[in-house]
Formats: C-alpha cells, sequence, structure tokens
C-alpha cells in the first residue's frame, strides 16, 4: 500500500512534501501462468522476449520444438489463446532457420522480423521476415568469417532504421567477422535492407584494436540521438587474462564506432543484455557478472559514457540477469533474473523503483516458470508479460502475466475534490483506503473494489472542513 496524505487547508503544500516522502506500494502481486508450452509441435524453450502487435496479440519465438524440432515463431493472447505461426527448417526449406533465441520486431512496414542463431545455408543463421498474412521471407544467410555475409550466430534481435531511403534492419552476430578466427570470430555488427542488400559494419576486435568488444548478444537500441548503442559480452580494456569484462558501444549514423565503457568486475561484467533508453536520455542495464556479490548488477549510463551503478544483486532478489530491463508506465524498471530468489534459485521478476531499492516482486516456484532468460514487456492493457524456458509443471517452458504494483502518479485539486491516479492494469481489483492517524494506523475503505479496466486508474474523495488531515494508500487485491 501506498499513502497519501491531504491537509485541507493546505492541500497544495501537503501534497508537495507527501511526494517527498511517502514510499511506494507494492501491493500482492500475482503471476498468471497464460501457456505451458507441453506439446512439442507447438514449440518447447521460449526464450525471448515478447512483442505486442497493431491487433493486441503478442508474438515470439521457441528456441526448439515445432514441426521439425528447429524451433517456431508463435501468437497468444492475453487470455492465453496460442497458434503456431510457422516451424523453422534449418538449412533448407520453406523457413530456413534453426533456435531462434532473439525476440521479434516490427518494422515500419507493418512486418514481422527476427534473426535464428543457426540454419540458412551455411548454418550459421539468418535474418527472417513474416508478414501479417504468413509470407515468410529469408533476408540473409549468414556466411561466417568470410563470404558475402560476414558473421555468425546471431543471438540478438534487430532495429529498425533506413538505408539509402529503404527499410533497414541493424543488428549483432554472436561470432564471425573479421577477427580471432581461430575461435569462430568476434562477432559483428551488420545492417540489412529489406530486400536482402546486406554490409558489414564492424567486425570487432577484442581487448584491442579500432573495435573493442567481443561476441554481442544483447539488442542495439537507438538513443536520442539517432546513434545506435549496444553491449558486448566480453572484450574490453580490462581483465584482459579472461578475455575481458564487457563493453558498451555506440554507433553513430555516419557509421563511425566507438567504445564508450569497458567494465572491470567492480562496476560489473559480462553484460548479456541490451540497453534500455530511459525516458531521461540514459541508458539502464544489466550486468550477468560482478557488483558488490558477483551476482550482477543494474547500471545507468550516459550517452556519453558515464556509468553509475545502481544496485547489485545479492542472490535473495535474483542472480545473474540475461535480459534487458523495461521501464513501466509508473517510471520504475522492472526485469527477470535467471536464477537467485527464495525457491530453489529458480529465477525471480524484480523492480528497481526510482531513488529505491531493488527488490523480488516474484520468486519463481517452478510450477509457475523458472529461470527466465528473457525480458518483459508491459501491454496496453497495463499487465507485463513474459516467458519462462522451462519449469518443473511446465518442463517446456511458460508464457505468464502479472499486473504492476499500484503506485500512486498524480493527485490534484478540483471542484471540491482532491483526485489521484494510480498505475494500474485491466483485468485487476483494486481497494483505494483512507486513514486521519498514521499512528495507531487504521484504515478504512473509501470505497467499494474498484476493477481496473485501463492502465491507469483515477479515484476521488470529497474535501472536508480545515484543519484535517488524510492519507490515502491503495492496494492490490488477490
Amino acid at each position: 500500500m501506498q499513502p497519501l496524505k491531504k491537509n485541507l487547508s493546505e492541500l497544495l503544500f501537503v501534497l508537495t512534501v507527501v511526494l517527498l516522502l511517502v514510499p511506494s506500494a507494492r501491493g500482492q502481486i500475482k503471476l498468471t501462468t497464460l501457456f505451458s508450452f507441453t506439446n512439442l509441435s507447438k514449440g518447447t524453450v521460449p526464450a525471448a522476449r515478447l512483442v505486442q502487435g497493431p491487433d493486441g496479440s503478442f508474438y515470439g519465438t521457441t528456441e526448439q520444438g515445432g514441426a521439425y524440432g528447429l524451433g517456431t515463431v508463435f501468437k497468444i493472447n492475453s487470455t492465453g489463446a496460442f497458434s503456431n505461426l510457422l516451424s523453422f527448417t534449418g538449412t533448407g526449406g520453406a523457413y530456413p532457420g534453426e533456435a531462434p533465441v532473439a525476440g521479434l520486431i516490427w518494422g515500419a512496414d507493418g512486418n514481422l522480423y527476427g534473426t535464428t542463431q543457426y540454419g540458412g545455408t551455411s548454418n550459421n543463421g539468418t535474418v527472417f521476415g513474416l508478414t501479417t498474412n504468413g509470407a515468410f521471407t529469408s533476408l540473409v544467410s549468414f556466411s561466417g568469417t568470410n563470404g558475402a555475409y560476414i558473421g555468425a550466430n546471431p543471438a540478438a534481435g534487430l532495429v529498425w532504421g533506413t538505408n539509402a531511403g529503404l527499410g533497414a534492419l541493424y543488428g549483432t552476430t554472436q561470432f564471425g567477422g573479421t577477427n580471432d578466427i581461430m575461435n569462430g570470430g568476434d562477432g559483428t555488427i551488420f545492417v540489412v535492407t529489406t530486400n536482402s542488400l546486406f554490409t558489414n559494419l564492424v567486425s570487432f576486435t577484442g581487448t584491442n584494436g579500432l573495435f573493442l568488444g567481443a561476441n554481442p548478444v544483447g539488442d542495439l537500441v537507438r538513443g536520442t540521438n539517432g546513434s545506435l548503442y549496444g553491449t558486448t559480452q566480453y572484450g574490453g580494456t580490462n581483465d584482459l587474462a579472461n578475455y575481458g569484462d564487457g563493453e558498451i558501444f555506440r554507433l553513430l549514423p555516419s557509421g563511425i564506432f566507438g567504445p564508450i565503457y569497458s567494465f572491470n568486475t567492480v562496476d560489473g561484467a559480462s553484460p548479456q543484455a541490451g540497453l534500455t533508453l530511459g525516458k531521461d536520455g540514459n541508458f539502464y542495464g544489466t550486468t550477468y557478472y560482478g557488483g558488490t556479490f558477483s551476482f550482477g548488477t543494474i547500471f545507468k549510463i550516459t550517452p556519453g559514457g558515464v556509468l553509475a551503478t545502481l544496485a547489485s544483486f545479492n542472490n535473495v532478489n535474483g542472480a545473474n540477469p540475461q535480459a534487458a530491463l523495461v521501464q513501466g508506465l509508473d517510471g520504475n524498471f522492472y526485469g527477470t533474473a535467471t536464477v537467485g530468489g527464495t525457491n530453489n534459485s529458480y529465477g525471480t521478476v524484480f523492480q528497481l523503483a526510482s531513488g529505491g531499492p531493488l527488490t523480488a516482486l516474484i520468486n519463481f516456484a517452478g510450477t509457475n516458470g523458472r529461470y527466465p532468460v528473457a525480458g518483459l514487456i508491459q501491454g496496453t492493457d497495463g499487465n507485463f508479460y513474459g516467458t519462462t524456458p522451462s519449469g518443473t509443471t511446465s518442463p517446456q517452458g511458460t508464457a505468464f502475466r502479472f499486473p504492476p504494483p499500484p503506485l500512486f502518479l498524480n493527485w490534484y485539486a478540483t471542484n471540491n475534490l482532491i483526485k489521484f491516479t494510480w498505475s494500474a492494469a485491466t483485468g485487476q481489483v483494486y481497494q483505494v483506503q483512507m486513514t486521519t492517524n498514521l499512528s495507531p494506523s487504521a484504515w478504512n475503505n473509501l470505497s467499494g473494489t474498484i476493477n481496473g479496466t485501463n492502465s491507469v486508474m483515477t479515484g476521488s474523495d470529497a474535501l472536508g472542513g480545515a484543519g484535517q488531515h488524510r492519507f490515502y494508500r491503495v492496494g492490490l487485491l488477490p
């Protein structure tokens, strides 16, 4: 619960003070399993974040399963209605590709685009497109450390852009490229247009050279300045004996590459997720290792490369995050930790409140999934959606949903009323309560329960006589 204080004689002053002093509410967060991947033909091991389409449904991939056991593309709606859109066919066939471990994106042309880690002509992975009518196009089959399509084994998704006026897709490959060929290559950054015009932009050079970094596995993200930003799992200028603690880099619109930060274990190591552009114009991300307890970190970095560690995972709130963060409508950051938590180290869903602590909202218990490796998405209904690649009762993975903690977003006086809004989710039930004295606190229901119908809900109370104090809180009911 989050209280809100009202002084009827000095309303504006008190509201300003309360905004600074009152902590956020978390409520009772309940995870709902939308779908269990128990049918091999429908796909298994969903390891990528979902993306919401114009139709309100969510689209995703499974790393394995399907008609050929090589992975699938699927669609699921908010009630759990599921359909398999295609099954990948490996090095040939109608749907070349295998093991899509990255999420899909919607292009500006209204089509879906994605990558597969293997499959294609050389079995080094692919880039593909899929229309809403089900028409599939293989845009690239990567060729490794040489050939026409340098790069191998893309583990990250794509970013939409333009190139010479054409629709273009920017991405990375985990291996391949022209450096460290004996070990399969340090990875690349590439761009390909929707009509298959391919350009290798960068071949990473590891711990030295012009293109610091190695083996990127997180998605690229575009900053407000038009540049692309990303992370590499290894490389950089620190811990050279172990091939580097990882790098954050920038690619200017002109194509100029610049490393902007090398991790040093103390501030994190081995970032496996891409960056998230915050509402403040800075970037936020996670590292798999490092930090105070060596279980990984959450950090903020400016577009110019100034990094601040915001939190360190301590195993109780999660450990070893592999997925990107998402900033909720309430301004807080949410994510998944692959292991840790209080249930057999099956992983957590966590929240990092603005200026607050890192807390576990959900501890996976196995029966509702375990070992989440994919990031979350907040749907238009206000709920968060995600996947787990396995579970105890659903060993092939799950798709799930949960509501955000209710948080007061705004309050103001109008027409002899105090009105307030809070972050909500469709289908959830809320209770607003009031008290005139926090010590001792005796909370009274302001009205009946309120059913969430949007991502933001509104409540009100009548202004009373001068000199009165009231405190409000909103709770999420089970």
